[in-house]
Formats: structure tokens, C-alpha cells, sequence
């Protein structure tokens, strides 16, 4: 310290001692110097006259009386009147320039050589002035690895980022978070080391004392073995100790070491802010899907936190905002793969968040048809909410057919040894929509048309039970992948089928039956359009990824009912040539990252059983 003159006072009075000073103990033959001064050779006597005590330094030193400071007096003085009085057994010596310094005590005395004295005794006590460099490190960090040190002067502000620890590095049997694991975690990337520097000079010796925030945790070793706990200590000579940090609850600490050996002690002699940075999102995901990911806590100011390109992937939208979160929406390449979500949490602090990217293929099934259309009944007539509807159906549901079948053999790969494939869940989603869904009532000249052509699109789920998915029934749905059984189950043939049916009122009037005087349906016109998708999803919830439906192939299908029908009793119908049911050709590959253009709403089936006519 290089305060100024002492002694120091406190604000409120009182005085304090400057830590930073040095003893230095004064005798006389092997005496306290006041001592001597008093009774040592007839001193109080007078004997001594001429006599001086002298403490002399070097420019580099300075010297106090006490530790607080107080002005020392270099020169005591042996008089007629006898010994000084106040002759220090002990003085204090602060060092001021950096170097090698000295303190002499000398015993002056007149001699008949010399009258006006001269040094007859004298002891030397050297000094080094040194400014001990304590030295904690945090590691600047470039996708996930360490790219030398943190500046010193960004160590306080803004400091070393690190993200909490949630994901799943080492895939371990539950999926649990490493951060609340005990034991190895084979793979951790997701560590900040820091470095313990052994003290310079190393003759100061001395013990590091580590302090933790309750934010983070530390460990001696990178696979998150060793905890190092709170207030442990560390030989300051010892060799370089790295340690790695790992981001435990959200927000912002401070790590420090204090110092110390047996003449000295240095509070908080180094310290480095950490901020431990919350990131969420989907760490196994189906290839080729969209999905949203977040941070919260990076560094504040443009540009200074944010999401960067991903590894296997591309951002397809990204938000900037303080105080957070940061957001990216990323469509992930073709699997099996390990794509990162890349985030930049402060400019020396790049982040990757690993996520395994599964690969999902559609093809057709091994042996038989990818789809197989059946023929149109005519069902004859159904009652519908007290309307008599004729009725045209895809297939038979008396007879058990239905109007289209379809099959797709799914096939999921996941990157080192199959990760991720047991979050995955593929099935069928399907969309209806009425393109042409009217009658015509010769008779009356007059035309009926339902409300449900003019309603778009539709989602066409079996039930509710079973939305978004056409079926959730098996075989149409692969919800139990597992690579680990025995054989494995990492391929399945899925299927399943539809049997829509409709028609107009059977009577203009559209009451049941038909009465004397009742205009009968003439000509129905029924086209209906359906898009059918193979869907793939993952169970892991982060950030609702377990609701994105991405479509992986798609295939086009119609059901066309138009034709006229007889005037006589049981009003058979006569298809039209373009009646039909019209299977796809071939599943379409889909890549883009879409999901099903509807995932909600009212389903089909429902919308035609309540369908108004008018």
C-alpha cells in the first residue's frame, strides 16, 4: 500500500493497521534497544554523550514507528543529560518502489580519530519489494473448448459465461440432466475451466483459499468428477491447478481467492465474475424438422448475446432481445447426425448445444402395395340428424373393405449408437377437404350444397381419441422405437385405412323417407380430396417440442362419389365415370421442415355428420 503520511484513522475515529507493512526488530547487544539505551554502559548517566543510535534506508523503503503509520524519528541521541527517551524496539517498513532494498542500524560514536563520530557497529537487513501476482483464469471459450484466457480486464465485467448444465452429454439410460447425475459423465463439453496460477514470485510461498458462488459448481476433473468444495484450499507454489466450472441454477457469481502465508494476507486478491446462462430446447429431434430454441441470460447490448449458425442445420428465424430470451428456430439437416445449436452468450463465449439428430426414412413396405384403392358401394340411404342422406361409400363397411389402404416401412438411425431414436414417434395425419360436395333436384330445379364444401380443409382423424393422428391404433402408428432390444426395433411397417362415405339428401325437402309429391335427389356431385402425411415427432417436451408434427412424406388420394340417381325405390345410384376412389402413386418425400397444414380444428368426420344443406 502507498498511503500517504500516518498515522491512518478510521472515518468515524480510531486508527487501523496497514497490513501490507513489515516488522523490523531493533537491539543492541542482543538487547531491546530502548533497554540498552537506558541502562546498557552508563548511558542514563550521561556517559554516552555524543552517542547516536541511527536507522537509515533505502529510496525504495519507508519507515514507521507503527504499523498504523505513525512518523518515525531516524536519529536518538545520547546527551549530558543522559539516554533519548524514546528509542523504538521495533520499527515498520513499507515498501514503495518495486526492488531489492536495505535497512541499516547503526551505533555512532566519537573517536579520536574521528570527533564528530563514527559508525563503531551496524546491522544490515535487505528487503525485497515485490507486488506478488495471484492470478485465477477463466478460459475464453470457442464451441465448447477452451481458446486461451479471459482478458484480466474483462474478468470482473462482463466476465466468463457458462451455460447451465441440462443436457445430456453421456445419453445415460433416464436421459437425465448431467448437472443432476453423480458420477462420470462421459462426454462433458459443457464445463468452464479456470486456472489456479502458482504465485510469483513462488518464494512468497503461501495457501490460495477458493470461493464459490452458490451458482456453479466446480470439479477437479473434466468428466465432472472431484467436487471441490467452498473455502478449499491450494498450495500458491503448487503447479497450475485447473479446475472446470459447470453452470448449476441461472444468473451470476463471483469466484475469488484470497491469499496468505505467514507475514501477509490478501482478501479477494483475484476474482472472476461468472454468469451462468439458461439455454432449452429439443436435444433429440427427427431430421429435416423445424424446432425452437432459447436462451435467457447471455450479455446484454447488440450483438453481444445471441444465436449463431448451427452445426447441421440453419436458422430459419432468430430474436435478439435484453433482457432476454435470445430465440432461433432451427431446420436441422439429414440424419443420423449430431447437429449443435450454437449460441453466443458474450463475444468470447461460444456455446454448442448438442443435439442429436435422427434419421427417418419412408419407403415402401417390403413385400405388397404402398396403397391399394377398393371399388364404391352404394350404402342406399342413412339418417342423419332426422335427415335421410343417400349414401356412397368408399369401400364397404357391411363387407369390411375399405376404400384405401396404405403402408409405409419406416426406418430411424440416430448418431453414435442409435441416440435419440427412442424419442421419436412416427404415425399418419390426414386432411379432408369437400371440393365438390352438392345435389340437384330436378323436379324443383333446385340444388342442395353443404355448409363443408365451402369449409377448407379439414383434419381427418379417426376420433378425438385419436387427433392429430389418423390413427393411433396399431399398426398405423411406430410409438415404441428402441435400438437396445433384442432384436432391435429401429424398423416398422405401418398402415392403416379409410373408409369415407356421404351424400346429399335423399329429398329436396330433407325429411326421411320420401312422400307423394317429394322431389328426389337427381344427381349428386362428391369429390372429396385428402392429403395424407407421415409424420415424425419427438417426445422430448423441451420448449413443446413434443407438438411438432413434421411431415416426412406425403401422398394424395380423392374419393369421388358423383353420379345420378334412379327415381324408383331403393334410389340406386349410377356412378358418373369420373367415380372413384384414386390412390396415390408413391410416397413424396418431404424435407422442408413442414408440419401438416392442419393440426386443429373440427375434424372431418364430425363435420360432415353435422353438416347443414341448404
Amino acid at each position: 500500500m502507498l498511503e500517504g503520511p500516518g498515522p491512518l484513522q478510521l472515518p468515524g475515529g480510531g486508527r487501523f493497521n496497514d497490513d501490507d507493512l513489515e516488522p523490523a526488530i531493533l537491539k543492541v547487544d542482543d538487547m531491546a534497544a530502548s533497554a540498552w539505551a537506558s541502562g546498557a554502559a552508563g548511558g542514563a548517566q550521561g556517559l554516552l554523550n555524543g552517542v547516536k543510535l541511527q536507522i537509515s534506508h533505502t529510496a525504495n523503503l519507508a519507515l514507521w514507528r507503527t504499523q498504523n503509520k505513525e512518523p518515525l524519528a531516524v536519529t536518538y541521541t545520547f546527551t549530558s543529560n543522559g539516554a533519548p527517551s524514546n528509542v523504538p524496539d521495533e520499527i515498520w517498513v513499507e515498501g514503495r518502489e518495486l526492488g531489492t532494498g536495505s535497512v541499516t542500524w547503526e551505533l555512532v560514536a566519537p573517536t579520536e580519530a574521528n570527533p564528530g563520530g563514527e559508525v563503531v557497529a551496524s546491522d544490515v537487513v535487505n528487503f525485497t519489494v515485490t507486488n506478488p501476482i495471484i492470478d485465477l483464469d477463466a478460459k475464453a471459450i470457442y464451441h465448447n473448448a477452451p481458446v486461451g484466457d479471459l482478458s484480466d480486464d474483462l474478468e470482473d465485467y462482463p466476465g466468463a459465461y457458462v451455460p447451465v448444465n441440462n443436457d445430456d452429454d453421456d445419453y445415460d439410460l433416464y436421459n437425465d440432466e448431467d448437472r443432476s447425475q453423480s458420477g462420470a459423465i462421459a462426454g462433458e463439453s459443457d464445463l468452464l475451466p479456470i486456472v489456479l496460477h502458482q504465485i510469483e514470485p513462488s518464494i512468497l510461498g503461501g495457501t490460495y483459499r477458493l470461493h464459490i458462488p452458490g451458482n456453479v459448481r466446480v470439479w477437479y476433473n473434466a468428466d465432472r468428477t472431484g467436487a471441490v468444495s467452498d473455502l478449499s484450499t491450494f498450495p500458491a507454489v503448487a503447479e497450475d491447478e485447473t479446475l472446470y466450472v459447470e453452470g448449476y441454477q441461472p444468473g451470476g457469481g463471483i469466484l475469488y481467492i484470497d491469499w496468505w502465508n505467514e507475514t501477509c494476507e490478501i482478501n479477494a486478491a483475484d476474482t472472476v465474475a461468472v454468469t451462468v446462462f439458461d439455454w432449452e430446447g429439443p436435444l433429440n429431434v427427427p431430421d429435416h424438422s423445424i424446432h425452437r430454441y432459447t436462451a435467457t441470460g447471455g450479455a446484454s447490448g447488440p450483438g453481444s448475446s445471441t444465436w449463431l449458425e448451427p452445426v447441421n442445420g440453419s436458422i430459419t428465424w432468430s430474436s435478439q432481445a435484453d433482457p432476454g430470451p435470445d430465440e432461433v428456430k432451427i431446420k436441422w439437416n439429414g440424419g443420423p447426425a449430431v447437429g449443435k445449436a450454437v449460441y453466443q452468450a458474450a463475444p468470447d463465449y461460444i456455446w454448442d448445444l448438442e443435439v442429436n439428430v435422427v434419421q427417418v426414412e419412408i419407403a415402401p413396405p417390403d413385400e405388397g402395395s404402398t396403397f391399394r384403392g377398393h371399388k364404391v358401394y352404394d350404402m342406399l340411404s342413412r339418417v342423419e340428424r332426422g335427415v335421410e342422406l343417400k349414401t356412397i361409400s368408399a369401400g364397404s363397411h357391411v363387407l369390411g373393405i375399405p376404400g384405401l389402404e396404405w403402408w409405409a416401412k419406416v426406418s430411424l438411425n440416430g448418431p453414435i449408437g442409435d441416440r435419440g431414436v427412442k424419442f421419436m414417434r412416427i404415425g399418419f395425419v390426414q386432411s379432408a377437404a369437400a371440393t365438390s360436395y352438392s345435389g340437384s333436384y330436378h323436379t324443383v330445379s333446385a340444388s342442395l350444397h353443404s355448409n363443408v364444401q365451402a369449409g377448407g380443409t379439414y383434419l381427418d382423424a379417426s376420433s378425438e381419441f385419436d387427433r392429430p393422428y389418423q390413427s393411433r391404433l396399431e399398426p398405423a402408428v411406430f410409438f415404441d422405437p428402441d435400438p437396445t432390444a433384442q432384436p432391435p426395433r429401429k424398423v416398422k411397417t405401418i398402415g392403416s385405412n379409410d373408409g369415407p362415405q356421404g351424400g346429399p339428401p335423399l329429398t329436396f325437402d330433407k325429411g326421411i323417407g320420401v312422400r307423394p309429391g317429394d322431389d328426389v335427389l337427381d344427381f349428386m356431385q362428391l369429390c372429396w380430396d385428402f392429403d395424407l402425411y407421415v409424420t415424425a415427432r419427438t417426445v422430448d417436451a423441451r420448449n413443446n417440442a413434443d407438438l411438432v408434427y413434421t411431415s416426412r412424406a406425403t401422398a394424395h388420394w380423392q374419393f369421388d362419389a358423383t353420379g345420378s340417381i334412379g327415381q324408383v325405390p331403393l334410389y340406386f345410384w349410377t356412378p358418373a365415370s369420373s367415380a372413384g376412389v384414386y390412390p396415390p402413386g408413391a410416397w413424396i418425400p418431404v424435407t422442408d421442415g413442414s408440419q401438416p397444414p392442419v393440426m386443429t380444428g373440427d375434424l372431418f368426420n364430425d363435420a360432415i355428420q353435422n353438416d347443414e344443406w341448404n
